[in-house]
């Protein structure tokens, strides 16, 4: 059943408004993964543990250090931008701690393994007998800790596991979604601001993602710039969540594979993490949906309008909705 001009203009509202808390949702999203286990949030003192801020977060989960194996009682939790651990039944000040904000920005930056253990032992105050045959600053010895001298006793080379490539997917990302802002400010008020040169074999396919010279803004231009944002949004926060996982499955594999001689560590990927990521693709593509049923519903007028039927009789006296006026609802 065709729609009235009103129900059109209805629906194209309520469209944007589902893109714009799409973009909402990504735009927390992305900030939540890049701010998780950077934080240590206190718990009540002197006996409620202390946690890392969005644990749930983390890219990687492994126990270890302190216990027997098998049941070790410490987590250690590794994120897009952090290293840490968590030790609940441990007292106030040491049940959680940052071995090291990785950020990215440094190759020395990266979760090294085992040495990053024996960080970890330091930053928990155990006694430096059960951590210094990890430790760069003490050559040799031997480690009381039964988890750590197992590692030592492997005798492998520092491995090294970084977030950096990754991170910086997620910058751009988070740089296309303030694009994505600003290019919206120029299609409304500065329109000029968008034009740019695409070259023919671009623009005979319809694919330049900004306004052509000698072009109007039109609704079909305003949807093919705002589609061509989305549509590289997509594909920047897909890179960056895919190579992020596989970096975590290459750590949960390289800790299977030494369960055996050290213990079960039970490393396991992040899930919530995966939910996360899985449901911020679908939120942008929804958005791109969004945009193109908008486009459907301004391309094609209703049975009644077909018809010859005056619309200014379904909307507000006065108010005969226009292509121009349709095109100018919220972002998206």
């Amino acid at each position: 059943m065709a729609l009235s001009p009103l129900q059109r203009k209805l629906t194209r509202h309520f469209l944007a408004t589902i893109a714009v808390l799409c973009l909402v949702f990504t735009t927390a999203s992305l900030l939540l993964t890049l701010e998780a286990g950077t934080l240590q949030l206190d718990g009540d003192y002197p006996t409620g543990p202390a946690r890392l801020i969005l644990s749930s977060l983390a890219l990687v989960r492994f126990k270890g250090i302190v216990g027997e194996a098998s049941d070790y009682r410490l987590t250690l939790l590794w994120f897009l931008n952090a290293f840490g651990w968590e030790w609940p039944s441990a007292s106030w000040d040491l049940s959680c701690g940052i071995v090291h904000n990785i950020n990215g920005l440094l190759p020395g930056d990266a979760l090294t393994l085992p040495d990053d253990l024996g960080l970890a032992a330091a930053r928990m105050q155990l006694p430096q007998e059960d951590w210094r045959c990890l430790s760069n600053r003490v050559k040799g010895g031997f480690c009381h800790n039964p988890f750590l001298a197992a590692w030592d006793e492997e005798k492998l080379p520092p491995t090294s596991f970084s977030t950096a490539p990754a991170l910086w997917l997620f910058y751009f990302t988070g740089s296309l979604l303030l694009a994505i802002v600003l290019q919206e400010i120029a299609i409304r008020w500065i329109p000029g601001l968008t034009e740019c040169y695409c070259p023919n074999i671009v623009s005979r396919n319809g694919l330049c993602p900004c306004l052509k010279k000698d072009e109007k803004m039109t609704p079909d231009v305003r949807t093919r710039m705002r589609t061509w944002s989305l549509v590289l949004l997509a594909m920047s926060y897909t890179a960056a969540s895919t190579l992020l996982t596989l970096k975590g499955l290459a750590l949960v594999r390289f800790l299977k594979g030494l369960d055996s001689k050290i213990g079960e560590m039970d490393a396991q990927l992040g899930t919530t993490f995966i939910k996360l990521s899985a449901s911020t693709l679908i939120a942008i593509l929804l958005s791109v949906l969004c945009l193109r049923v908008r486009q459907y519903l301004e391309q094609n007028k209703s049975w009644m309008e077909q018809q010859g039927v005056d619309a200014t009789t379904l909307t507000e006296p006065g108010a005969k909705p226009t292509d121009e006026e349709a095109t100018q609802d919220l972002l998206i």
